[in-house]
């Protein structure tokens, strides 16, 4: 009994990884903001997220891979949706919670979390590191707009 159990977790530790993996990329989440408005072709998906429709349809695999997305074909086009209203609840809840633990900045300038003071993040961005610390808690009182996920960079 034990050793069925044990199995039974491991399973679902199994799909928490590969729901995790697929929301570990900023171009899945993209499309995963973009579907939570409503069924997109693959080819929409692509010119909205200004993506190579080759690359989209990858993305894609990777998102109901995890369950995360369904499809269905038309003729030649192959149209897809989330899988129900729990993932858009899901992509809901990770981004509140991105919001309340990470820093919210523009690609050009950072903020500072305790002080509120913009600083100029282009040759760290360029060098690739934050100018930021990591995992630095924002203080409650600073208020947080929310954003969709597409338009929002978070730093970790």
């Amino acid at each position: 009994m034990a050793v069925d159990e044990h199995a039974r977790k491991m399973a679902l530790y199994e799909q928490f990884a590969r729901v995790g993996k697929a929301l570990a990329n900023p171009a899945r989440l993209e499309l995963l903001d973009l579907l939570a408005q409503g069924e997109r072709s693959v080819e929409e998906l692509a010119q909205t997220a200004q993506m190579k429709v080759s690359n989209t349809s990858a993305q894609l695999r990777t998102l109901a891979g995890a369950g995360l997305v369904a499809s269905r074909r038309d003729g030649v086009r192959i149209y897809y949706r989330l899988a129900g209203d729990e993932v858009a609840a899901l992509a809901g809840q990770v981004q509140d919670f991105a919001d309340q633990t990470g820093i919210r900045a523009s690609p050009k300038r950072w903020i500072n979390p305790m002080t509120s003071v913009p600083t100029d993040g282009e040759a760290n961005l360029r060098a690739g590191r934050p100018t930021v610390k990591k995992n630095m808690s924002v203080p409650q009182t600073t208020a947080v707009l929310k954003m969709p996920i597409s338009d929002t960079v978070h730093i970790r």
